[in-house]
């Protein structure tokens, strides 16, 4: 009986080729030696226990010593613990399992298995077990073969086992792949909002164009939180020339590079809440943190896509590594069927595209059009609902090079009229197309769970049901969800909307023309099409340019043009006058402060905050000091090397 001693890593050379010599299939933690070693020292019919971590129970790399493990000994009984056994130890990480195993041949009666992974601490766990309950009784070993790979899957049902044991791999029609390593991501990763955007190379779809290109920035799959179907596209990757410099870096690694540029279904290598998937389309090369799964078929991969985002899919990956990590090699086992693809895919699709709406809603997204209020002028309700039951479409004779990101993009409202509005009633409808999309979203995801669970014959062991807050959308802080109700944070939709009245007087966008206008260095004011301050370029605009690209926001109202009276005379412009005294009192009392205020005291905080630009800004403030006397926004990509002198 015995707790062994732990080490994954600093194996000194004698223990490391000792081990290697007569453990080989143990050697990636002196934990699973010890288990060896103490097999051995038992006389026949002898018992072996101890309390040691669960991941020789699942992780491919113990493999060869649980198929040794299941055909020569016999496990009698199990208590499965996973985290918070010892009250002592926080987090996810340290999860554990004790257990009896029998120096004979698999018994036919089988063992005894607890699963006590879900109490919070070891009281609540000890508990369980004495109640005797969620208990798994003569549980045979032979069964765990049948699943690849071979984890100790002691609660799966025997209709699950069959659908491993009946059915090809996903493997068998699809690549599971891993990406590169940099070895310094400071150095060749940033965000794609830090570089000048005519050094970025969108949307292609093979290397010798991208060579071409002379691009030095290339959309980078690097992972990311929690979202399912789209999103997560933050990083550029220096890999100008195929990554020369990166291949020339020390450390680094290259892997599958026949496959950069293409689309794919992609996930998380480390998932610290429940597993989620997304379609990245062409253009991206793939990092070691962003798994990705290729195939020669469109329409395969939105099918999978469905698939991998499904109750029956998250079920069969916690038995086969029930970890914070999915490896390529995990989701490449999983049974797959292919039933029902076209109506499965048309849901997917409209997935994809709520998602992405949702995504480029925002100014993070490089696909960024105008803010949703702007875009909201004069939409009828009527509209906006509609908008939640558009049916996306896709041509299934396309390859997968042809298809991009905009097979999946609803269509960008016309840009915004010089109307009397109430601002009131711009976030109304705001709240009615969310909401709608929200609820769209999450009745689309139980349906793709009723059709897989119809599909792998799961009625008896699943229900669709999706908890509302597993749905991915309006993660920028806009909702709350309390008792199953969404609760709208109308300050995080105004803050929106200021951010994006600052980036058009600093010439990042225009109301009156959709994107991004000025974020490359050295641009040309004179040939923007769009009026700037002080320039007479033969053009007219609502909200004109700074011509220098540096705002003061301060205290009092020292300037005529400082950021808060150019914002009220935004408000003005685009809303209507007459409607200016109501819509400031309606911003205001959202804020809980005058505009001013929060111009001058939080808007730099919230405009570098994670959910923003990730303490990366794109306008830097410049700060008198302490006394708070000065202040003024600088924007990053009209900074000229004159600015201090």
């Amino acid at each position: 009986v015995t707790n062994p001693p732990y080490l994954g890593k600093g194996f000194c050379d004698q223990l490391k080729s000792y081990i290697l010599a007569h453990y080989p299939n143990s050697k990636s933690d002196t934990m699973a030696t010890f288990m060896e070693r103490g097999l051995e020292l038992c006389v026949a019919n002898g018992k072996m226990s101890m309390i040691n971590m669960q991941s020789w129970m699942f992780l491919s790399s113990y493999e060869a010593l649980r198929t040794n493990l299941l055909e020569n000994y016999n496990i009698d009984s199990l208590l499965h613990l996973g985290p918070h056994a010892f009250d002592e130890i926080g987090g996810e990480v340290v999860q554990c399992a004790t257990f009896s195993i029998a120096k004979h041949k698999p018994s036919e009666n089988g063992g005894i298995y607890y699963r006590l992974v879900d109490g919070g601490n070891s009281e609540e766990k000890e508990k369980t077990f004495l109640k005797r309950e969620k208990g798994c009784i003569d549980v045979r070993q032979d069964n765990f073969e049948k699943i690849p790979g071979s984890p100790i899957g002691y609660w799966v049902s025997e209709k699950i086992f069959a659908r491993f044991a009946g059915n090809l791999a996903l493997s068998a029609v699809a690549k599971p792949c891993v990406g590169l390593q940099t070895a310094d991501n400071a150095r060749f990763l940033r965000l794609w909002t830090e570089v000048s955007q005519n050094r970025i190379g969108y949307g292609f779809d093979n290397t010798e164009d991208a060579i071409a290109s002379m691009k030095k920035w290339f959309p980078h799959n690097k992972g990311g939180g929690f979202r399912r179907w789209y999103g997560n596209q933050d990083y550029v990757l220096n890999w100008e020339n195929d990554g020369e410099e990166v291949r020339n870096f020390k450390g680094a690694v290259i892997r599958n590079p026949a496959y950069y540029y293409k689309s794919a279904v992609s996930w998380s290598v480390i998932c610290s809440t429940k597993l989620n998937f997304r379609y990245y389309p062409i253009g991206f090369v793939p990092n070691m943190c962003g798994m990705c799964c290729y195939t020669q078929d469109f329409e395969l991969n939105i099918y999978i896509l469905g698939l991998a985002n499904s109750k029956v899919s998250d079920v069969m990956f916690n038995i086969m590594n029930p970890t914070l990590n999915l490896s390529n090699g995990v989701f490449g086992r999983l049974p797959y069927i292919n039933l029902s693809q076209d109506n499965i895919n048309e849901v997917v699709k409209q997935n994809i595209a709520i998602s992405k709406e949702d995504w480029d809603v925002h100014e993070t997204s490089w696909d960024f059009q105008q803010n949703e209020i702007i875009s909201l002028i004069g939409e009828s309700d009527e509209d906006i609902k509609h908008l939640a039951s558009l049916q996306t479409t896709c041509s299934s004779s396309a390859t997968p090079l042809q298809q991009d990101c905009n097979t999946f993009a609803l269509p960008l409202q016309s840009l915004c009229t010089n109307v009397n509005v109430l601002l009131s009633d711009l976030v109304d409808k705001y709240h009615t197309k969310w909401t709608a999309m929200f609820m769209k979203l999450h009745a689309n995801e139980e349906a793709l769970n009723r059709q897989f669970i119809d599909i792998y014959g799961l009625q008896d062991e699943l229900t669709p049901d999706v908890p509302l807050d597993e749905i991915t959308i309006l993660q920028k802080g806009e909702i709350d969800l309390k008792d199953g109700e969404i609760v709208w944070n109308e300050a995080v939709i105004i803050k929106q909307l200021i951010s994006y009245l600052v980036g058009c007087f600093m010439g990042r966008y225009s109301v009156d023309r959709p994107g991004l206008i000025i974020a490359s260095q050295h641009q040309d004011l004179t040939n923007l099409g769009l009026k700037v301050e002080g320039i007479d370029n033969g053009t007219e605009g609502r909200l004109l340019i700074d011509d220098d690209g540096i705002v003061p926001i301060l205290e009092g109202e020292y300037f005529s043009d400082d950021m808060t009276v150019r914002i009220e005379g935004a408000i003005k412009t685009l809303f209507g006058e007459a409607n200016f005294q109501q819509n400031l009192k309606y911003l205001e009392q959202t804020l809980g402060k005058s505009l001013r205020d929060y111009l001058f005291k939080d808007f730099y905080a919230d405009h570098i905050d994670g959910k923003m630009y990730q303490k990366r800004p794109i306008y830097w403030l410049f700060d008198s000091g302490k006394k708070n006397g000065f202040k003024c926004l600088v924007y990053m990509h009209r900074y000229q090397p004159d600015l201090l002198a």
